[in-house]
């Protein structure tokens, strides 16, 4: 919800603090960024110049394939760590009414499952998709939709996020330091070269960089330490209808028309079954590292 969020929003051209009139949010030199009437607004320093977001398609299917609970393990880990660590209840020194923010949001279907687990927090999320920021503004009555190029700048003023979720999406390690609090948290997520080798292995589909965790402690470490990662990793039985549905909601969508997604579930289940039944149910491997980092 924009009437709450706006106090940590900052304008992208001069940095100042931005308040909410009826249909926009105006600073005070003067700029202003109208709200759009599905409830989100665009706080761009910069034209996107072409640069592709998800698009309304593949966000439809990563919220069908989120919402069969196919990926629960990893939303409900993601929700204790910010539950125990920063909501009412737990033993943390940290606890209150956090702000959290999720950089490259896409549905909010994480945002949304940390939200329900921890009553007292506000939600804001980015995306550079206005078909992302366009769900986002809906899809919890705490949470806003941010449109945002979160590789040039977080337009959001300096320490006013509790927690950053960095869930499959990019990391603007010098942004996410600036915007959030001393005590705050950050939690990435990422693949690991196991996660859907039974789809990976075919041509054709986006596969992850050997040694993608330790890179990430490297890329990071001038400004943050990792406190404690774990490996979430499982069996996750599909059907070919949620196969498609995986394929079309990721990064493959952008290399895979329609029938080139479906020749690589027919060819996973042939693989698994000895067959190409169009009903097959086959188990693709499920497997990342959640890793939490503290400013040093």
């Amino acid at each position: 919800m924009l009437d709450t969020a706006v106090k940590c929003l900052m304008c992208p051209h001069c940095g100042g603090p931005l308040q909410k009139s009826e249909r926009q949010l105006k600073c005070p030199v003067g700029h202003s960024f109208d709200i759009a009437r599905q409830g989100y607004v665009t706080l761009l320093k910069e034209p996107l110049h072409g640069i592709a977001g998800d698009t309304s398609e593949m966000l439809a299917a990563r919220h069908e394939f989120l919402s069969g609970g196919y990926y629960q393990p990893i939303q409900d880990h993601v929700a204790h760590v910010v539950t125990a660590r920063h909501c009412q209840g737990s033993s943390s020194p940290l606890t209150g009414s956090p702000t959290v923010v999720d950089v490259g949001a896409g549905a909010g279907d994480y945002l949304s499952a940390v939200l329900a687990a921890c009553p007292g927090a506000q939600g804001i999320g980015l995306d550079v998709s206005k078909f992302a920021a366009r769900r986002l503004a809906r899809h919890h009555v705490r949470s806003c939709g941010i449109v945002a190029d979160t590789w040039r700048q977080i337009p959001l003023r300096d320490g006013t996020a509790s927690v950053v979720l960095s869930i499959f999406a990019p990391r603007n390690v010098s942004e996410i330091a600036r915007v959030l609090q001393e005590s705050g948290t950050w939690i990435v997520v990422t693949p690991t070269p196991q996660h859907l080798r039974e789809l990976t292995a075919v041509p054709g589909v986006v596969s992850v960089h050997e040694d993608k965790a330790g890179k990430l402690v490297s890329v990071v470490a001038p400004r943050f330490a990792l406190e404690v990662r774990r490996r979430i990793e499982f069996q996750c039985p599909l059907t070919t209808a949620a196969a498609e549905l995986l394929l079309a909601m990721g990064p493959t969508a952008h290399h895979l028309n329609v029938d080139e997604r479906h020749r690589v579930i027919m060819a996973a289940a042939e693989t698994a079954n000895g067959d190409q039944d169009a009903d097959a149910v086959f188990s693709v491997t499920v497997s990342v590292d959640v890793s939490v980092f503290t400013q040093t």
